[in-house]
């Protein structure tokens, strides 16, 4: 008797004497007799990254884009089918690594087409979305294998060679513009508050009294003093004093 635990997330392949007879779901099972082999298979979402390579554009711009893929299976034995799933029996752990293999390869080659196939400035423009549309490439395909994609995300997206330098430089000078016209248009606003105070002064003369009352500064008064004994307007003096 032969008895086999199959764990939770993960199902089993049954092989009977070398031929596969059915999936077993997570649970404990007996065999009687020989000749019985069980293949967990995990059911849990793996993830993968396709390595950066440099990939010209169709205006022969090099750019380099670099993926991560998350896939899981959902069909055990169509996996196995396809070579998706390592051997019962054998080097397992080269198994999955040729099966990993097999899918950065499909979407190296996916990425390859998608970038060559479009000039540098179409490229930057819809690089965010690559990984939608090579999903929906390849989900089909990968759909009748077992396999169930999940989601594709962009890693990294670069520009190869003095492109990159280039594109730096020309970052620079629009954050650099950028600067200028936010401090010409800063300028501007206090020229127009400034006019705008001068015309209500000469408008309204006594706001600069009150403007100035408002700051705590001591206007000056002037006080005109008349000499009697003279009598004429010319022996009157002026003072300037200051309000206590």
């Amino acid at each position: 008797m032969k008895t086999v635990t199959i764990f939770q997330h993960h199902v089993g392949l049954h092989f009977h004497k070398g031929c596969l007879k059915q999936t077993l779901m997570p649970g404990r099972y007996r065999f009687w007799g020989s000749g019985d082999t069980v293949l967990p298979v995990s059911v849990m979402p793996n993830s993968r990254i396709v390595p950066t390579r440099d990939i010209m554009t169709s205006d022969g711009a090099l750019v380099k884009v670099r993926l991560l893929i998350e896939t899981k299976v959902v069909n055990a034995e169509a996996a196995y089918a396809a070579n998706f799933l390592p051997r019962p029996r054998g080097s397992d752990l080269l198994a999955l690594l040729e099966e990993q293999n097999t899918v950065t390869t499909d979407f190296e080659v996916a990425l390859f087409k998608w970038v060559s196939g479009r000039t540098l400035e179409a490229v930057m423009a819809g690089y965010q979305n690559v990984g939608t549309e090579l999903k929906e490439q390849l989900q089909a395909g990968y759909l009748a294998k077992g396999i169930e994609l999940g989601s594709v995300d962009v890693l990294d997206f670069t520009l190869s060679g003095p492109l990159r330098q280039a594109m730096s430089e020309l970052l620079k000078v629009d954050i650099d513009a950028k600067v200028a016209l936010g401090r010409a248009r800063a300028e501007a606003a206090t020229m127009r508050s400034l006019l705008n105070t001068a015309r209500l002064v000469r408008e309204h003369p006594k706001l600069l009294e009150i403007r100035m009352l408002a700051t705590g500064q001591k206007p000056k008064v002037t006080f005109l003093v008349s000499d009697s004994s003279a009598g004429s307007p010319s022996s009157e003096a002026a003072l300037d004093e200051t309000l206590e």
